[in-house]
This record gives C-alpha cells, sequence and structure tokens, in this order.
C-alpha cells in the first residue's frame, strides 16, 4: 500500500518507517478501487506543506518495483498513466523529473497558490510530447 509518505522525489519508499499506516492491503472485491496493476507509472502527492521545496512532488513506479501483480494506491496520490498504459520506465523516470523540475514548480506556483495538486490541474499543465521522454 502507498500513502502520500511513501513518495519523494524520484524515489518510492516502500515500507516506509511511519508505524501509523498500513503497509500492505488485501486483494479481495472490496479494496479493488485502490489497486493498480503492476507497470511503469508516474505517482504524484495531491498535498505539499507550504515549506516544502516544491508543490509538486512525482517519481516514477516502474514495473519492477514490486514482485506483485497489484499494488495499493490512496487516493492521495494521483497516478499518471501514460497512453495505452505501456509507458517505459525512461518514459515515466524522465515525466517524474520534468515534473519534479524548477520551471513546472514556479509554473504551478504561479497558476495555482494552493498547496492541493488535483488531477485537472495536472492535465492542464504543459507537458513535452511522449516521444521527447524517454
Amino acid at each position: 500500500m502507498l500513502w502520500l509518505h511513501n513518495v519523494r522525489p524520484m524515489e518510492v519508499v516502500w515500507p516506509a518507517g511511519n508505524g501509523s499506516k498500513p503497509q500492505y492491503v488485501l486483494a479481495v472485491e472490496a479494496s479493488r478501487k485502490l489497486l493498480l496493476e503492476r507497470g511503469n507509472y508516474v505517482l504524484v502527492r495531491r498535498f505539499s506543506a507550504k515549506e516544502d521545496r516544491s508543490r509538486i512532488v512525482a517519481a516514477p513506479l516502474t514495473d519492477d518495483a514490486f514482485e506483485d501483480d497489484l499494488v495499493g494506491i490512496e487516493n492521495h496520490l494521483n497516478v499518471i498513466v501514460l497512453p495505452d498504459g505501456r509507458a517505459s520506465q525512461a518514459a515515466c523516470k524522465e515525466l517524474a523529473e520534468y515534473l519534479n523540475s524548477a520551471d513546472v514548480d514556479t509554473y504551478f506556483r504561479i497558476s495555482n497558490g494552493n498547496t492541493q495538486i488535483n488531477a485537472s490541474e495536472l492535465k492542464a499543465l504543459p507537458v513535452p510530447e511522449l516521444k521527447h521522454l524517454g
């Protein structure tokens, strides 16, 4: 199970040393909406603290990160699925680097003063074409 505190710039840390959150989720019908099939994605924290260096904190989640076929994602994380869901690890890493860049942070702070990053705001960000990412 990945939580907000598991995502750091360019890194998914699991298990995290935060003893207050469960690190696993059972793959049953009731938890299906939390489960993501193994693949290459970009995770973005939905919230940041005002004192954080950057508003957007993104990390690649690659298909070799876990042995299991499913990973739990709680709803304080945005998941970016690149076209047709078959993005390369390199493309996901480069997109995460782009999202963590100072230029994107400046753009986001100018266009949105919030510490919350929702999916529609991520969709509105100017992003290089996929062919330029990996």
